[in-house]
């Protein structure tokens, strides 16, 4: 129990005799009125405390809203006025694969089932400036297998100033795109994370670094520094480096991550017309580590990404759209490095909508469907004298249903058509069960 509800508890055994003695000498007039009113109050307020530490309240706090350019779980410690916050989610994805590809041969698939995601978070408020937050991820079910990992998805200390000035530190979130940032299952619409945010924003992408965030009813900002890719993975960091199908291997996750250089990256969202949020984040910084070309060289393999995003909900309706673009200098000396073409430029694009069809009912279920477009080109320019990889330049088409029986739990299920330019794309249907607490 905490200790403001303990001195509350003997408070209330202290003054209760008071209270009746007052009552026995039947005091007349206004004050034995009022004194009377505190009392009731001060019962109140702690029989409500002591009900609300049974029944775990303070430390499972409701999901709100996200806050700080988080997801809503995620935001849970912010709600807390001091101590201990848990939440968490979790996702199941069932993939079912068409056993022939776009050119009519045999795709070489098996369908699968995985337990993808389970997550803890885990915060502790300090005081009313200083908050603690981390999300730990186990990933497939089970380390023993081979396939799962545990890994801690971010871990920091924010020093909260004011609304528009605040520090965090320590293992952070790259602020790009909307997944990166809000990847809880019931954030997004389809079964699956958009190609376009796992791949040229590989999430989940996090680093070592500092910043600064803050915000308005009209805006909000972060700008970090922090420790940057690692393009080769060559040089003892845990990463594999860039490869054909873009940057993710390159993410070295905050663990003992190669510090030779680092990168800028910051996010403006404007939000002043009510469920419109517009926006947009860059990143930008060498990603060599170092690295020494055939030619004995050091190759700067300065990387660079923008991205612009539309977020709009109106009514039942919610529609998203995406746009980055990453260009990649001495492109040619990483590909030789990986073995793999890795191209001087990338984009992807996609829209999606959604709309509710449960939104005229007097219901908490919600029942959407989805249809969303994606075309991904990592492979959109590559060095000369080097093969284009032409199944990394694809167009993806993903529909299907999103239920959630109560805000906290959905399920989907949806089919993908995949197409490349190398006539490989296979088809897939996908059903997800997810939870968030």
């Amino acid at each position: 129990m905490k200790k403001n509800s303990t001195i509350g508890l003997w408070l209330m055994i202290v003054t209760f005799p008071l209270f009746s003695f007052a009552e026995q000498e039947q005091t007349v007039g206004s004050d034995t009125q009022t004194f009377e009113n505190e009392i009731n109050q001060k019962i109140e307020v702690l029989a409500e405390e002591v009900s609300n530490i049974k029944s775990g309240f303070e430390l499972f706090p409701k999901v709100g809203e996200g806050k700080y350019g988080l997801a809503p779980a995620a935001s849970k410690i912010y709600q807390v006025d001091k101590g201990v916050s848990i939440g968490g989610y979790g996702v199941m994805l069932y993939e079912n694969f068409a056993k022939k590809n776009q050119s009519d041969a045999a795709s070489g698939t098996i369908d699968q089932i995985d337990f993808l995601r389970n997550i803890i978070y885990l915060g502790y408020r300090f005081d009313d400036h200083f908050v603690f937050n981390s999300e730990i991820e186990f990933e497939h079910g089970s380390t023993s297998a081979g396939t799962g990992s545990v890994s801690v998805e971010f871990a920091y200390i924010d020093y909260l100033h004011s609304d528009l000035l605040n520090v965090r530190a320590g293992m952070i979130l790259i602020p790009m795109g909307f997944v990166n940032e809000l990847h809880e299952p019931i954030t997004f619409l389809s079964t699956e994370r958009p190609y376009t945010e796992t791949s040229m924003i590989p999430s989940t992408w996090r680093s070592n670094g500092i910043g600064l965030f803050g915000g308005n009813d009209a805006l909000t900002y972060r700008a970090y520094l922090v420790n940057s890719l690692d393009a080769t993975g060559i040089g003892g960091s845990p990463a594999a480096g860039f490869s054909s199908s873009g940057i993710r291997d390159g993410r070295q996750k905050a663990a003992k991550a190669a510090m030779m250089d680092v990168a800028f990256t910051g996010r403006l969202d404007f939000h002043r017309v009510k469920g419109l949020i517009i926006g947009g984040s860059f990143f930008v910084g060498q990603t060599g580590q170092d690295f020494i070309d055939t030619l004995g060289n050091q190759a700067d393999a300065f990387l660079a990404i923008v991205e612009g995003h539309l977020d709009y909900r109106i009514e039942g309706l919610q529609f998203r759209s995406l746009f980055a673009y990453s260009w990649l200098t001495d492109a040619w000396d990483v590909s030789q490095a990986v073995g793999d073409t890795v191209a001087r430029e990338m984009f992807g694009f996609y829209a999606e909508a959604g709309y509710d069809i449960l939104h005229f009912l007097d219901t908490n279920q919600k029942l959407k469907p989805y249809f969303r477009y994606e075309k991904v080109h990592n492979q959109h320019r590559i060095p000369a004298g080097l093969v284009q990889d032409q199944a990394q330049n694809r167009n993806i088409y993903s529909m299907g249903l999103n239920y959630q029986p109560m805000d906290l739990i959905v399920v989907k299920a949806g089919y993908q058509i995949h197409r490349n330019q190398a006539s490989t794309g296979v088809n897939q249907w996908n059903v997800s069960l997810g939870y968030v607490f």
